[in-house]
């Protein structure tokens, strides 16, 4: 940008010596110097014949700098046709990308109601088996009561029935 062309392009010659301008964030810097310098047919040149596109199936920021960077050297090369075909890509690309982030983002949603769904139902639940312990403490006294109720009355039959037959044995020896 100073107009020092030999100067840059000795640190451009040392730049691609390094192992650095071979990866994705050194095509962004050499992408970078080529549009600076409008450079444009070098520009393209930078990736390839075929589209940049990386070896996974994650489309990145940078899939769509790379695709962006090569439309606009084919449109200052006048080749519009493959400048709009890479621009409708990029839009593609984009909706896909928009897409799926929805897709997740819906799914992170649905999951954390899930979540909080069966967190409700799982204390419905523990508010229920309480009641149930509750219940079944009430009716263990209750039945305890019971029994001890029935056993005082057993006792109390017979001991009645000792007296009554005392008394019985009384009468018959006074008469």
């Amino acid at each position: 940008r100073a107009g020092k062309k030999e100067e840059a392009e000795q640190y451009e010659n040392l730049f691609l010596e390094t192992s650095y301008s071979q990866l994705p964030q050194g095509k962004i810097l050499l992408a970078e110097y080529c549009e600076a310098t409008e450079q444009w047919k070098r520009l393209v040149d930078l990736y390839g014949g075929k589209d940049y596109l990386p070896a996974t199936d994650t489309i990145t920021e940078n899939v769509i700098y790379y695709l962006s960077k090569k439309a606009h050297a084919l449109h200052h090369l006048g080749r519009d046709g493959e400048a709009y075909d890479i621009m409708e890509r990029i839009g593609e690309l984009c909706s896909i990308r928009f897409r799926a982030e929805l897709s997740e983002k819906a799914m992170a949603i649905s999951e954390a109601y899930d979540s909080q769904y069966r967190e409700v139902q799982l204390e419905k639940e523990r508010g229920r088996s309480r009641l149930r312990q509750w219940i079944a403490i009430l009716l263990s006294a209750l039945l305890a009561v019971a029994l001890l109720l029935l056993f005082e009355q057993i006792r109390h039959n017979r001991i009645t029935g000792k007296k009554n037959q005392a008394l019985a044995s009384e009468l018959d020896r006074m008469l």
